[in-house]
């Protein structure tokens, strides 16, 4: 891997590994999926430029993005699709739309570089993404509609396409 690096051995050798998406995402506000298919864990797909304008629309209430790509042979699965807060397709005209997890990263990194996000030391806790997430969440499981159910999943997929205004 640093062999392949060409001048970002810094990034492998601060990597931290972990078990889980769910693990490694515990302190991300904001989680976007990429996926070649579209499935019923979501009903709506955005593209790379669709999620820029998203995230701009709310870059004061995040603070911390991560952008997950599956496996090479089978992507995500749904379970991890699910834990994304957004799903991100790169459109392509072909009838097998998918490209190799090398392309996928080069154009979201890419696509994702046009954001300029402030970087605010000073977080308001009660203002964030992440705290309209978990009071969202504690409702839902107050009223009983929990993770497997098809209304949280959609709830949870408009919440995260609200702007800094509606957050």
């Amino acid at each position: 891997a640093k062999w392949l690096a060409h001048g970002s051995t810094d990034i492998l050798e601060n990597a931290a590994l972990y078990n889980t998406l769910a693990e490694a995402c515990t302190d991300v506000d904001y989680i976007i999926g990429t996926t070649a298919k579209n499935r019923s864990v979501k009903l709506y797909y955005y593209s790379p430029e669709e999620a820029n304008n998203l995230i701009l629309s709310k870059k004061e209430s995040l603070h911390k993005i991560a952008v997950v790509f599956g496996r090479e042979e089978s992507g995500l699965t749904n379970y991890e699709l699910r834990l994304c807060d957004l799903a991100v397709t790169i459109p392509l005209h072909a009838p097998y739309p998918s490209i190799n997890l090398a392309q996928a990263v080069m154009i979201m990194s890419y696509s994702l570089s046009k954001c300029e996000l402030s970087k605010t030391e000073n977080v308001n806790n009660s203002t964030t993404f992440t705290f309209l997430k978990q009071k969202a969440k504690g409702l839902l499981k107050s009223i009983e509609v929990n993770e497997a159910h098809n209304l949280y999943g959609r709830i949870m997929e408009r919440i995260a396409v609200a702007s800094d205004t509606d957050i």
